[in-house]
């Protein structure tokens, strides 16, 4: 349970990320700072006991889910700001 725990902590740092990007930094575009967003998330990985292969997987689906709900949630923030 331990790794959901971290990967949950991961989303949420991602979706922080994205609000600061998208507040202070923005390119202009969701879509273009969730872009950069994968880029500072994503990273390689060595493993000396694991699948180099597996790895990688690992943490490009992680990424992804990472900009994924990072992305659901400034929509999500941004539809209630508008609707204030």
């Amino acid at each position: 349970m331990e790794i959901v725990r971290l990967c949950e902590r991961r989303v949420r740092l991602a979706t922080e990320m994205l609000k600061t990007l998208t507040s202070e930094l923005s390119l202009g575009a969701l879509s273009h700072d969730a872009d950069r967003l994968t880029l500072l998330l994503f990273e390689n990985v060595e493993s000396s006991t694991l699948d180099p292969t597996v790895v990688a997987e690992f943490f490009r689906l992680l990424t992804m889910e990472c900009r994924r709900a990072a992305e659901e949630s400034v929509r999500l923030s941004e539809g209630n700001v508008s609707a204030a």
